[in-house]
C-alpha cells in the first residue's frame, strides 16, 4: 500500500467524523427546535381550546340572556294584550250597563205611565160613581209629570169643580149645625170646606160664620183673627157690619176696653153703623166705665 495514501484517508476519515458530528448536533437542534415548536403549538392549541370554551360559554350565556330578554318581552307584551283586553271588556260590560240601566228606566217611565193612566181612570170612575171625598184624596196621590198635559188638565178641571162642590156642602152642613147651637162641629164642617178648596165660593163668608162660631165658644183671640180674615178677603160682604161688631165685643170680652171702644167708636162713622148702634154704643159704655174703674 501507497503510504502517502494512508494519511490522506486518515484526513477524509476525520472529516467525516466531522461531518457526522456536526449532523448529529444539528439533528440535536433540529429536534430541539421541533420539540419547541411542538410545545409552542400545544399552548396555541391549548389557547385555542380554551378560546372556544370560552366562546361556547358566552355564546350560550348570550343566547339565555338573549332567551330571557325574549321571554321578558314577550310577558310585557302579553300583560299589555292582557290588560288592553280587560279595559275593553270593562268597557263593553259598562256600555251593557249603561245600556241595561236606560232600558230599565225606560220600562219604569213606561210602567209609570201605565200605572198613572190607570190611576186617573179610576178618579174618573170615582167622580162617576158620587164618591167625591175618595176621588180627591186619590187625585192628590197622581203624579202630574206620568200624565199628558192634556189628561191633567181635564182631571185637574173636573176635580177642581168637585172640591167646590165638597167645600159647599160641608159649609151647608157648618150652617146647619151652628143654627141648632152645635158651635165646635160647625167649626169643623167650616174647616173642612175650607181644606178642600183654597179659595171657595163664600170664602169669606166661611171665615164669618167660623168667627161667630169661635165667638159662641167664647174663644175671642180666635174669633178676632178669623173675623179680621174674612174682612180682608172681602169688607162688604153679607155679613161684614156683624163681623166688625163681633170683632168689637170680643175685644170686650178677652178683657182689651181701649181696643174695644177705639174699634167700636169707629163703627158709628160707617155707613151701616145705625143698624147696630144701640148695641155699639152700649158696649161702648160699658168698656169706658171698665177703663174708669181700672184707672
Amino acid at each position: 500500500m501507497d503510504e502517502s495514501y494512508v494519511p490522506s484517508l486518515q484526513d477524509d476519515l476525520r472529516e467525516l467524523k466531522k461531518e457526522v458530528i456536526e449532523t448529529r448536533n444539528m439533528n440535536i437542534k433540529t429536534d430541539n427546535r421541533v420539540q419547541g415548536l411542538f410545545g409552542e403549538v400545544k399552548k396555541i392549541s391549548a389557547a385555542q381550546e380554551d378560546f372556544e370554551s370560552r366562546w361556547r360559554k358566552s355564546t350560550i350565556g348570550a343566547y339565555i340572556l338573549f332567551l330571557l330578554v325574549v321571554s321578558a318581552a314577550a310577558v310585557v307584551i302579553m300583560e299589555l294584550r292582557v290588560n288592553a283586553f280587560k279595559l275593553e271588556v270593562e268597557k263593553l260590560e259598562n256600555q251593557l250597563a249603561t245600556l241595561t240601566e236606560a232600558d230599565r228606566q225606560k220600562k219604569l217611565v213606561l210602567d209609570a205611565r201605565d200605572a198613572a193612566d190607570v190611576a186617573a181612570d179610576n178618579v174618573l170612575r170615582l167622580i162617576r160613581d158620587k164618591q167625591q171625598e175618595t176621588a180627591i184624596k186619590e187625585f192628590d196621590k197622581l203624579d202630574k209629570e206620568r200624565l199628558t198635559p192634556a189628561a191633567w188638565a181635564m182631571l185637574e178641571e173636573k176635580v177642581e169643580e168637585l172640591r167646590l162642590e165638597m167645600a159647599d156642602k160641608h159649609y151647608k152642613k157648618g150652617l146647619a149645625d151652628k143654627k141648632i147651637g152645635g158651635y165646635t162641629s160647625a167649626i169643623q164642617e167650616f174647616d173642612v170646606a175650607l181644606n178642600y178648596h183654597p179659595h171657595p165660593r163664600n170664602h169669606a163668608l166661611i171665615l164669618f160664620h167660623k168667627g161667630e162660631s169661635l165667638y159662641k165658644k167664647k174663644k175671642y183671640e180666635e174669633a178676632i183673627n178669623v173675623l179680621q180674615e174674612s174682612l180682608k178677603l172681602d169688607k162688604k160682604h153679607d155679613q161684614a157690619p156683624m163681623a166688625e161688631l163681633l170683632i168689637g165685643l170680643s175685644y170686650e170680652e178677652n178683657g182689651e176696653c181701649d181696643k174695644a171702644v177705639k174699634h167700636l167708636d169707629g163703627l158709628l162713622s160707617k155707613n151701616w153703623g145705625h143698624i147696630y148702634r144701640g148695641s155699639i154704643q152700649y158696649h161702648a159704655k160699658l168698656c169706658r166705665r171698665k177703663l174708669k174703674e181700672e184707672r
